[in-house]
């Protein structure tokens, strides 16, 4: 991506390639979160209340809906 970045003269190019790095990072973002959200539901175990499972859950859900690139998303 820095390669075409800074070898492209095109301003629109850049412009899409500097959005696409966003969205990366984004992306990066909410799937460390789902990362998070699961270590917590295993740490909770079976044992857990229901109630705090779906919590974590709903959580996890809206996190994982915001990421974009499918190679970063994350089967339940």
């Amino acid at each position: 991506m820095l390669n075409r970045y800074f070898g492209e003269k095109d301003q629109k190019d850049s412009i899409e390639q500097i959005l696409e790095g966003a969205t990366y990072c984004s992306d990066l973002f909410y799937r460390k979160r789902v990362d998070e959200l699961d270590q917590q539901i295993l740490d909770l175990g079976p044992e857990a209340p229901a109630e705090k499972v779906k919590e974590l859950q709903a959580v996890w859900d809206a996190y994982a809906k915001n990421i974009v690139n499918d190679l970063m998303k994350k089967k339940k």
